[in-house]
């Protein structure tokens, strides 16, 4: 739930009304700190919020979804080599840059 200064609602109300009405989020109104009011949204006379629309939606699942992919192990390959760039670290524990040989 989005928090707001009255002094912030005050300068941009029209906008927050957009907002709350689009997002149906309320956000509540704080003066010196402390909840003091909430905007909320309209429902409308006789609709109901659901808050899982998706409950009741059959889904399928592809029968190779947790197959492995072989481009995907060797993207991870290629990510986990060491850099020639690498920085290494000298005895004394002092950080010097990796060179190229020439």
């Amino acid at each position: 739930m989005r928090t707001l200064n009255i002094s912030e609602a005050r300068n941009t109300l029209p906008a927050l009304v957009d907002r709350v009405s689009t997002t149906r989020a309320p956000v509540v109104l704080l003066r010196y700190g402390k909840p003091a009011a909430m905007i909320v949204p309209v429902l409308a006379e006789g609709a109901k919020e659901v808050p899982y629309p998706l409950r009741k939606v059959p889904i399928m699942i592809a029968d190779d979804f947790d197959a492995p992919t072989p481009e995907l192990w060797e993207a991870v390959a290629a990510a986990e080599k060491p850099s020639q760039y690498a920085a290494t670290k000298e005895p004394d524990g002092k950080a010097t840059p990796k060179r190229r040989k020439p």
